[in-house]
């Protein structure tokens, strides 16, 4: 159908054990090992530019450019996943934290290994692939490596536990946004980058 966001819809599972609250949810390892990797840029451009790598003032800027947008992609790479508890969801997504109240959850869709969540009055985030968590693995089933056996499974989660906060009559809340904490190395990287640069010129 024209217009239909992408993915398969989740629905909420009948009956469904609940695994021990709060749980966080984290993406793979090796995708925060590569966002890990990816931070330290916040510290090498600076360093490379202070001591005098680059020759001319337009490396100098592309450096500490590029240094900053690569460590920052990296960092949220690291922090972004979930946060489950009885009164709702919260959505990391490394510069913005998303508190979410069940009853505020309205649709959980599975593409491949990620997951999209919509929630009022109008906001969607793409989450994943997810790291196995053993709690929410089948034990009647062998564990697998693929991540999207793990995406579905954390989806039926967030349904089951909306259907439960709808069904117990939890009081509805808004939506609250915070700082994640990829804001913080956003706010000092400028800094650095400045006293780098000044160090470069009176080298």
């Amino acid at each position: 159908m024209p217009g239909s966001p992408p993915g398969t819809p989740i629905e909420a599972p009948s009956g469904s054990e609940l695994p021990d609250l709060p749980l966080v949810l984290r993406q793979r390892n090796r995708d925060r090992l590569v966002g890990a990797g990816m931070a330290l840029a916040l510290v090498g451009a600076p360093a490379a530019v202070a001591l005098g790598a680059p020759r001319d003032w337009w490396q100098v800027l592309v450096t500490l450019f590029v240094g900053g947008n690569v460590g920052l992609r990296g960092w949220t790479r690291v922090v972004r996943g979930l946060r489950l508890d009885r009164s709702g969801l919260s959505v990391n997504r490394g510069f913005l934290v998303h508190d979410v109240p069940w009853p505020r959850l309205y649709g959980v869709r599975r593409v491949d290994g990620n997951l999209i969540i919509a929630w009022e009055p109008d906001s969607t985030a793409r989450v994943g692939p997810f790291q196995r968590v053993p709690a929410l693995d089948d034990p009647t089933e062998e564990p697998r490596v693929s991540a999207g056996p793990t995406a579905e499974r954390v989806g039926a989660l967030l349904m089951r536990l909306r259907f439960l906060s709808t069904a117990a009559g939890n009081p509805d809340r808004a939506v609250t946004t915070r700082l994640g904490s990829a804001s913080a190395p956003a706010a000092y990287y400028p800094l650095v980058a400045v006293a780098a640069a000044c160090l470069w010129h009176i080298r």
